[in-house]
């Protein structure tokens, strides 16, 4: 291209090559020969080891897993993905230039994941995580990894699908119904209705989120059946059972982490297994009397 200096002093030259797309991932040596106008001709000149990597292969981000798909606010989400890269240069967290979130609402410790760690281990692990606020707005959330290599090749990671779901919605319980005979005596088996709620949630609600408790008696609601959100639920009284009112307690929590609000109904039915006893007859007048007379008695009951 061009040259300075004098005879004295060695010429200075300086050549460019433009990498193109197409040119083979690998390490490259410069070879300089040089012959002068009189027909001498330099030693080859060769440095020992490699001048220049080229390097056009993109990084890859793969195995991308979170700690859960289902998360309620005072949790954090972990996520870990894998980053390798077969071309020149280092892998490092520099190297991550965004790991975002985009929920339907506003993430309070978004939109930027946290770098926790990395890279460990063979595959270039990286470990970064998100605080889930009370406040943070249920619903779907998307995850985008951004990755550029030393080279400058990058990587996205944005399937456009659902990473992880925001719950922060409590099951909400009630009615409870019961339509059986307000008292009752053992044995005898009773159930009633309870209406539990997961508006909004993520995961499964079912039976096994629901806890049942009953006072008074020995066994303890059992689960029976469900029809949408409602759970039929029955008790078997025994004959042993004490004599009294039962109430019934229901609590709920959800797969994403949240309580429902406790919900008691009072005096649901009552149980009496107590026969009456009758004593103290007492007949007026005397036992022995005629046609036409009206015989009188008190019992106490």
């Amino acid at each position: 291209v061009g040259g300075v200096g004098t005879v004295a002093n060695p010429y200075v030259y300086r050549y460019t090559t433009t990498i193109a797309g197409g040119d083979l991932t690998n390490a490259y040596s410069i070879i300089v020969d040089a012959t002068d106008d009189a027909g001498n001709a330099a030693p080859t000149w060769n440095m020992a080891g490699d001048e220049f990597n080229v390097d056009n292969i993109d990084p890859t981000i793969a195995n991308v897993v979170y700690s859960t798909d289902c998360i309620a606010g005072g949790n954090t989400l972990t996520m870990t993905f894998e980053l390798t890269d077969v071309g020149c240069g280092n892998i490092d967290q520099t190297n991550i230039t965004g790991v975002t979130v985009v929920g339907a609402g506003p993430i309070a410790d978004g939109p930027n994941m946290t770098y926790v760690s990395g890279p460990t281990g063979p595959n270039n692990t990286f470990v970064y995580d998100l605080d889930i606020d009370p406040t943070d707005a249920n619903g779907d959330v998307n995850v985008t990894i951004n990755v550029t290599d030393d080279a400058g090749n990058t990587d996205t990671y944005n399937p456009g699908t659902v990473e992880f779901v925001i719950d922060n919605v409590k099951p909400a319980i009630g009615p409870l119904v019961y339509t059986g005979d307000a008292c009752v005596d053992g044995p005898i088996t009773v159930s009633f209705d309870i209406t539990v709620s997961d508006i909004g949630g993520c995961c499964t609600f079912d039976e096994n989120d629901i806890t049942v408790a009953s006072s008074n008696t020995i066994n303890q609601p059992v689960y029976s059946s469900t029809a949408g959100n409602v759970y039929t639920y029955t008790i078997d009284i025994l004959d042993t059972d004490a004599d009294g009112v039962v109430n019934v307690t229901v609590n709920a929590t959800d797969d994403a982490g949240n309580n429902a609000v406790q919900f008691v109904e009072n005096t649901v039915f009552t149980i009496d297994n107590n026969a009456p006893v009758i004593s103290n007859l007492v007949v007026t007048p005397p036992v022995c009397v005629d046609a036409g007379t009206l015989v009188a008695f008190s019992v106490d009951v």
